[in-house]
């Protein structure tokens, strides 16, 4: 059986300081980047396993 594996870093690919500071403080300042939450949901779509590294 063959499997697609889609392997993504969270900061600056994923997700983004809401603060616009340069890195994630704390939970709450962070949100995710809106091309990316498309790009995952198509990868998704044609049948990838995803896994988030942070």
């Amino acid at each position: 059986m063959n499997y697609k594996l889609l392997i993504l870093d969270l900061d600056g690919t994923v997700r983004r300081p809401k603060s616009g500071a340069k890195f994630i403080n704390t939970p709450l300042d962070q949100e995710i980047i809106p091309e990316a939450a498309k790009a995952i949901a198509f990868y998704k779509s044609e049948g990838y396993i995803k896994e988030i590294s942070a």
